[in-house]
């Protein structure tokens, strides 16, 4: 009964290590220190078992931090929106569509910049 119940919880602290400060670049780490000092904790007090859920745990928490790194959008290096905040910024863009409403009364447009 407890299986289903950690191995969700497994994805879930998966997907929560990808969160935290350097979680992208280092995130991974987490869910198998936790099944390793947890799986090995139980295969010492002699719980085989326990500790397979716990080592298979890790192993889904690993493959969802790789599930969401992967599934998480990245702009490339070169897309506008790195430029974005800097003060007194000047684009020149050629407008590709015609100005759009949004759902919260914006206008939104597609450009292609062509100088910044």
């Amino acid at each position: 009964m407890a299986s289903p119940f950690l191995l969700g919880l497994g994805w879930i602290a998966g997907l929560l290590a990808h969160s935290l400060p350097a979680g992208d670049r280092w995130g991974w780490i987490w869910p198998l220190v936790l099944a390793l000092g947890l799986g090995s904790f139980c295969f010492w007090r002699r719980q085989r078992p326990l500790a397979r859920t716990w080592l298979a745990t890790g192993l889904i928490g690993l493959l969802a931090w790789v599930y969401l790194s992967y599934r998480t959008p990245v702009p490339s290096p070169q897309d506008i929106s790195f430029r974005a905040p800097q003060p007194q910024a000047t684009v020149i863009a050629q407008v590709l569509t015609e100005p759009q409403t949004t759902r919260s009364q914006r206008l939104r447009i597609w450009a292609e910049a062509q100088a910044y």
